[in-house]
């Protein structure tokens, strides 16, 4: 962490160091239920000074010594004409949608067309366009919006779960907490791969599938894929493979924009009748329900739309009232991790049924916990800065350590090449 990184940590005016400290030490306590419920003897442990680090994992990763560039050039905040709005323009589909919405194609042409726009036209007009935005809001302003009502009384996660047969879960002599357990990965950017490359770390065999038309972005694809496989399939074309991969899968973990994947026979109704053992952990920005129940969103955009960025912008006066950010993309990596949580938790219960959990839920937990007060327990001082140094077909990576040990050492596993895993279990043929 360098000296901006932890300037900003000590600056941030909502209390993000207890909600990444939450959802990593539940993680690692689920984890290690887990192991004692599998008679593994082993000590399963929380760095909770290794958490700032390890939550900047694309901002501080590095392929060949070369540091990685972490925002698109049409990211950012941009000036409107009754305030501010955030943009995502990380991917190209959403890059295209901006550029598009007002016929640009630089940066320098945005900021001088955006002044002229009202906040909430530029949102409305660039969702339209299939892109991502939001007006920068105030925390009431987000209340009293119909999707700040609507989420209002939702917690963070949900669970509708029910007990199954111990034997579900069983594997023969386990020398990690999740070896022999079989996780079908469809999701992407941060949250949902943060969560499944704990379970592949803690050895669970992890399946990655990514349609062939909407690739991963590579440093956002190495940043959080320890451990996994990784395939490509297009389902409107092979929509049978998933539920070929299915009846032998222990865990779905989807963090698709919600219904989208209905088209292919997974939506969470059917898949809780089709597989009754399946559990099933779901994620999404805004929620399943409300006017934005079906829209996509990214961290820093839900920080936009809720309250945060104007919150932090009063943490950098000199900054012209630009809004602000938290320190790191802190819903992101704590939803992750709370996700993992729960998932750990059914399976020592030896539960299946449904984990919902969203970005929103992270937001609304941040902004409800008291501002952040003075405290002798600041990450330990920043202290640990633990890097993995992994051998992989893109070259030599360093990327910061899980902030998890399994008996002092830090979880770890290797990296795939992007796409070049079968679309099938290891240690199963799927017919």
């Amino acid at each position: 962490m360098n000296e901006r990184q932890y300037e900003e940590w000590k600056s941030c005016p909502l209390d993000v160091e207890t909600l990444a400290k939450h959802s990593v030490r539940s993680a690692s306590k689920a984890a290690q239920m887990v192991a004692d419920t599998r008679g593994i003897k082993c000590r399963i442990s929380s760095d909770l000074a290794q958490i700032p680090f390890s939550f900047s994992s694309l901002e501080n990763l590095k392929v060949d010594d070369t540091p990685t560039i972490g925002w698109g050039d049409l990211s950012g905040f941009f000036q409107a004409s009754d305030g501010w709005v955030r943009l995502h323009g990380n991917y190209d589909h959403h890059a295209t949608a901006i550029a598009s919405t007002f016929k640009i194609k630089s940066k320098e042409e945005l900021r001088k067309i955006l002044p002229t726009i009202s906040k909430y036209e530029i949102e409305e007009s660039i969702i339209d366009r299939g892109g991502i935005a939001s007006a920068v809001r105030e925390v009431g302003e987000w209340q009293r919006h119909p999707q700040g009502i609507v989420a209002a009384s939702t917690p963070w996660v949900e669970l509708d779960l029910e007990p199954q047969s111990a034997e579900i879960y069983q594997t023969k002599n386990p020398s990690l907490p999740l070896e022999g357990i079989r996780v079908l990965d469809l999701t992407r950017v941060i949250a949902g791969p943060t969560c499944t490359q704990l379970l592949a770390c803690l050895g669970a065999e992890v399946l990655r599938i990514d349609p062939p038309a909407l690739p991963e972005l590579r440093d956002q694809y190495i940043s959080n894929g320890m451990g996994k496989k990784s395939a490509v399939v297009d389902l409107y074309i092979h929509k049978e493979l998933i539920h070929k991969l299915l009846p032998k899968t222990h865990i779905l973990v989807m963090g698709y924009t919600p219904r989208s994947l209905d088209k292919f026979g997974l939506s969470i109704e059917g898949l809780r009748h089709r597989y009754p053992n399946l559990l099933i952990a779901s994620l999404s920005a805004w929620g399943d329900s409300g006017p934005w129940g079906s829209r996509a969103g990214f961290d820093s955009i839900v920080q936009a739309a809720t309250g945060i960025s104007e919150l932090c912008s009063k943490s950098n006066p000199l900054e012209g009232g630009i809004p602000g950010a938290l320190p790191v993309q802190a819903l992101d990596h704590s939803t992750g991790f709370i996700l993992a949580k729960y998932i750990l938790e059914s399976l020592a219960h030896h539960k299946s049924g449904v984990i919902k959990t969203s970005l929103l839920g992270a937001a609304r937990a941040l902004i409800s916990m008291n501002n952040r007060q003075p405290s002798h327990d600041k990450f330990e001082s920043f202290t640990h800065k633990n890097i993995s140094l992994i051998h992989s077909p893109y070259g030599k990576l360093s990327m910061p350590s899980i902030p998890i040990t399994f008996n002092g050492i830090y979880l770890k596993g290797k990296i795939v090449k992007y796409g070049s895993s079968l679309p099938m279990w290891s240690s199963l043929e799927v017919s």
